[in-house]
C-alpha cells in the first residue's frame, strides 16, 4: 500500500473543453478565452497583452469550464501550474488546460511552487506523459 496522495484526493479536477465542440444557445455570451499569455501572467511573468488581440468565444459560462479567481491552472503542454488572478476570472478554459479546485484547505502558492519545481513531480509526470516529440499531460 502506498502513502502517495493523488491530485484527485485533494482537488476537483476539470479538464478544459475543445473549442470546436462549444455550442451556442440563448444564454451564450461573449467570453474571453484563457490563453498562454494569461497563463504566463498568472505565473508572474510579464504580460505582453498589448501585443496580442483578445480572443472571444460565444458560450454559456454555466455549461463550460471557466476560471475563478484562485483556481490552479495546469498547462498540459508545459506541465506547469499557476494561480488564476482576479482579473482573469470568468475566462473559457480550452482543452490544453486543467482547472484544479481544492477540496481541502491548502496553500495554493506553495502547491504551485512544489508542482513547478519539485523533482518528485517531474519524476511522476515523466511516467504519465504521452507523446513522442511533444509531451502532453493527459
Amino acid at each position: 500500500m502506498s502513502d502517495v496522495m493523488k491530485l484527485e484526493d485533494v482537488f476537483t479536477i476539470t479538464t478544459g473543453y475543445i473549442r470546436s465542440r462549444v455550442k451556442e444557445d440563448d444564454n451564450s455570451i461573449d467570453t474571453l478565452v484563457y490563453t498562454k499569455e494569461y497563463f504566463d501572467s498568472d505565473m508572474k511573468y510579464n504580460s505582453f497583452k498589448n501585443e496580442f488581440d483578445d480572443d472571444y468565444i460565444k458560450l454559456d459560462p454555466n455549461k463550460y469550464p471557466v476560471t475563478n479567481e484562485g483556481d490552479i491552472i495546469v498547462d498540459s503542454l508545459s506541465q506547469k501550474a499557476a494561480v488564476v488572478k482576479k482579473e482573469h476570472e470568468g475566462m473559457f478554459v480550452a482543452f490544453n488546460y486543467f482547472i484544479l479546485r481544492p477540496k481541502i484547505k491548502i496553500d495554493k502558492d506553495y502547491f504551485v511552487s512544489w508542482f513547478n519545481l519539485s523533482n518528485e513531480v517531474k519524476n511522476q509526470l515523466n511516467i504519465t506523459l504521452q507523446g513522442t516529440i511533444i509531451k502532453k499531460l493527459t
